[in-house]
């Protein structure tokens, strides 16, 4: 792994960041031959052979069950990434923002 070509997004990207912070310490280098992007991108990539990436297995869940990608175990530490849901404290909420809140908070309950 530590001479493999990674996929990775663009720098100063909150994603690569956490790639980055959790995978360095054990790998101490990611080769990159280039950033892109979006996740789209980079699982197509991957897909084609281009190289190794960390990504959402919601992102690449399709592409596993077709066979196109496989994940792989390793000895390496699951990445964990934050995200925050805000809105405007007085911005009405349509019904179907409400359910769009309604099911990232029951799909992704908050961890302490």
């Amino acid at each position: 792994m530590r001479e493999a070509t990674w996929l990775l997004r663009e720098p100063g990207s909150g994603t690569r960041e956490v790639v980055e912070a959790t995978l360095l310490p054990h790998l101490h280098r990611l080769k990159t031959d280039a950033d892109l992007g979006s996740a789209e991108a980079i699982r197509e990539a991957a897909a084609e052979g281009l190289g190794l990436t960390c990504l959402s297995r919601h992102v690449v869940d399709d592409l596993v069950k077709l066979g196109r990608l496989a994940v792989l175990a390793t000895a390496l530490p699951p990445l964990r990434r934050t995200f925050y849901l805000v809105h405007h404290e007085h911005r009405y909420l349509s019904p179907t923002l409400e359910r769009f809140i309604a099911y990232c908070l029951a799909s992704y309950p908050r961890r302490k």
